[in-house]
């Protein structure tokens, strides 16, 4: 499992000296871009727009629902603007402003519209959200019969109903204990009668006594009119709850429920979301919010005006499906990790040519390194996947894309190497030739500006990223068939593969050694200081490679990610330990290479080592490590 904090403190340990490139110093303006793209959208004149209806405030919804909103953001048209329908409000009013706005437009890909509609001034052919929400209590008129458990959507759609639906056992005991007569059922909310319907689909019903008919949703349900009268009155629509009507339905609420993807209900396990709640889970987005507040450190200065937590990391969190204040802290790891990716280019604009239509573009000769054609190919392989539609399919790809930042923000770790290990050459280029580092740029620019994943999950990010480096080299027309014509054919082979895994391993344990060293402390109350690079005076990491297959390559680039004295040996003999270094930690990447962590001590904090302590798996390591090959 990803640790994010410490992959948060090796990116911290290699952000720009100069505070105009800062995370801090730029998000507030970064999640501020929404405002005006905002007001650009609403000028036009045929915009169109999704309309999401809700019941209640959007301040105040549950974050089940805000993912379900923010799925419809990620798949719906660009040209798209999202507008609020109150289908609670059944009174007319001037417009009213959502409560909050400034701070949850930021959390939507597509412009928010500052005001919300009521359901009544929307034409016929719209139609609310329809969910299966609650277990409700229903009657007969003279009390004699009751169902305790009848499947129902929200409250404000219980004038709709237009019947009963049970299963034949249920059917067949109420007709028995109604004298032979199908009884006729009473509506909580009007008392209006509602008609006995046994239904073919039982699954539908599963485990409950009922269900609501509502053929005006429900096209299924139609199937039980069958006059012409009956079928057209099925098509009409009813009017929305009072307030007192939807008091009625909360008397008789028995429990809740949702709905799965199919749209089949289920019910919500009471006991599993009250251990939810107690792991740190939050249920609305107002607590979310509420609870986020405590951690403004660390994306905001105290200067700044808008401490409120950044849209990016919201909708991040709530994408997740992991509703805690825990992920949100991932969710703020992973921002920052991405921020810092992206001044790696913006900080070294000057080196970076622009070419016009005019100019002769350099030749795509690439000379690609295994890192280069490890992350190209990963990111390929996000590029190709479908984008989710349900909470299963968001589930998956954000998996997937959680693993694929970490692969980038290695490759950022090994660029940064490779920029401190060839600082002279890197740069230099010719009027045919892109440098090694515009090689790094197309590839690093075409992740960050056109990747399907960071735009979904980052939005605000994406687009401020999209907006600062567009006057550089991606203007040149072709560029990602150029490059897909040019990457190393021979990458497609399994030894290359396990060499980029190799180095991936290398490269990711030699940065957690790091952060063993330093170990700075997280924190959310203060911000967060970095210790002095000479710590790292004390330190020796040593990797051993038995069969020499560590290329030669590789050993340099590693050298130059820490500022730790690192040696590659075949033997362990051939290591020059001085004054009194011990190892403290060692790690096993395969049959063949060992990792090890030396820290010089002194005599006395040898002697006050309890070697009680020393971990079995250490102890396999280093007879694992003496073991001769055969």
């Amino acid at each position: 499992m990803v640790n994010w904090q410490t992959l948060f403190m090796v990116s911290l340990r290699r952000q720009g000296s100069s505070s105009r490139y800062r995370y801090k110093f730029n998000m507030e303006n970064i999640t501020h871009q929404v405002f005006p793209r905002c007001k650009q959208a609403f000028k036009k004149t045929n915009l169109s727009y999704e309309y999401c209806d809700l019941e209640g405030v959007l301040y105040n919804i549950s974050l089940t629902d805000l993912q379900k909103l923010l799925l419809r953001d990620i798949n719906a048209p660009r040209e798209h603007a999202f507008k609020i329908v109150r289908t609670d409000l059944t009174q007319k009013s001037s417009k009213k402003r959502i409560q909050h706005w400034e701070r949850i437009a930021p959390m939507f890909d597509h412009p928010l519209s500052l005001y919300e509609k009521l359901f009544s001034e929307m034409d016929e052919d719209f139609k609310p959200s329809f969910e299966w929400q609650q277990l409700i209590r229903v009657r007969c008129k003279d009390d004699k019969l009751k169902l305790q458990r009848v499947i129902w959507p929200k409250s404000i759609f219980s004038n709709f109903c237009r019947g009963i639906g049970v299963k034949k056992s249920t059917y067949d005991r109420l007709l028995e204990q109604n004298n032979g007569e199908v009884p006729m059922f009473v509506n909580p909310a009007n008392a209006k009668p509602l008609p006995l319907f046994q239904v073919s689909d039982e699954a539908m019903i599963g485990e409950f006594d009922g269900i609501g008919i509502f053929p005006y949703f429900v096209d299924k349900h139609r199937e039980f009119f069958v006059t012409e009268v009956d079928k057209l009155k099925t098509k009409i629509a009813s009017p929305l709850c009072t307030l007192n009507e939807r008091k009625r339905i909360e008397k008789a609420n028995a429990g809740r429920i949702l709905a799965n993807e199919e749209g089949k209900p289920f019910y919500l396990d009471a006991n599993s979301a009250t251990t939810r709640i107690a792991d740190g889970n939050v249920v609305t987005l107002k607590q979310l919010l509420e609870r986020s507040v405590s951690h403004k450190t660390l994306w905001s200065k105290q200067s700044n005006k808008d401490r409120t937590c950044p849209g990016d990391i919201l909708r991040a969190t709530i994408l997740s499906n992991d509703f805690s204040i825990r992920q949100l802290r991932a969710e703020f790891c992973k921002n920052f990790i991405l921020y810092n990716i992206f001044t790696i280019l913006q900080r070294n604009k000057k080196s970076i040519r622009s070419f016009s239509g005019n100019d002769n573009a350099p030749s795509f000769q690439f000379s690609w390194n295994v890192w280069d054609s490890y992350i190209w190919k990963q990111y390929q392989e996000t590029e190709s996947m479908k984008i989710p539609t349900d909470q299963a399919s968001l589930i998956n790809y954000k998996t997937k894309y959680d693993s694929f930042l970490h692969d980038l923000q290695t490759y950022s770790a090994l660029v940064i190497s490779e920029m401190k290990w060839n600082q002279f050459s890197i740069f230099q280029n010719d009027e045919t030739t892109l440098s090694r580092f515009e090689h790094i740029t197309l590839i690093l620019q075409t992740v960050l500006t056109k990747s399907k994943m960071i735009r979904i999950f980052q939005p605000n990010l994406y687009k401020f990223m999209q907006d600062d480096l567009r006057p550089t080299l991606m203007e040149l027309v072709g560029f990602t068939e150029s490059i897909n014509a040019t990457i190393e054919p021979g990458f497609a082979n399994e030894q290359s593969l396990q060499s980029a895994n190799g180095l991936k391993k290398l490269a990711n344990q030699l940065l957690y050694f790091e952060q063993e060293i330093y170990g700075e402390k997280f924190r959310v109350n203060r911000p967060i200081q970095l210790r002095p690079i000479t710590l790292s005076a004390n330190y020796k990491i040593v990797i051993l490679d038995k069969k020499n297959a560590i290329p030669e390559i590789f050993q340099t680039l590693l050298k130059f990610m820490t500022q730790i004295t690192t040696y590659f040996v075949k033997d362990l003999s051939e290591v020059e330990l001085h004054g009194h270094m011990h190892c403290i930690d060692k790690k096993m990447l395969d049959k063949s290479k060992f990792m090890y962590l030396y820290e010089e001590k002194s005599n006395e904090e040898v002697k006050a080592a309890s070697p009680q302590k020393e971990k079995i798996v250490d102890n396999i390591i280093g007879l694992l490590s003496n073991d001769e090959e055969h």
